[in-house]
């Protein structure tokens, strides 16, 4: 039997996903972690989800978000959505 392969969510594995409803472009996200704390912001604070985005250093990504609460909190029905916005994140990987 071989052994099992994790992956982790922070690796940079990138893949294009929603589409932006500013630029009509589908939005790239570098990792799932990417994905998933740029979710976490939606509708909130988009500029910091916009920064988020962007960094491409996966130390100082980890940094910004590891067990750090965001200044204007998590968008309001991010428990409901958590488990199936991540579901969403790995099939819109997979299929990159």
């Amino acid at each position: 039997m071989s052994p099992a392969t994790t992956f982790d969510p922070f690796d940079h594995m990138p893949f294009t996903g929603y589409i932006d409803p500013l630029t009509g472009r589908p939005e790239r996200y570098l990792s799932l972690a990417h994905f998933i704390h740029s979710e976490r912001l939606a509708g909130v604070d988009e500029h910091y989800r916009k920064y988020l985005l962007n960094l491409d250093d996966p130390e100082l990504f980890r940094l910004e978000v590891d067990g750090v609460g965001f200044a204007g909190g998590d968008r309001p029905d991010w428990v409901e959505l958590r488990q199936p916005l991540i579901y969403a994140g790995i099939f819109m990987q997979a299929l990159s």
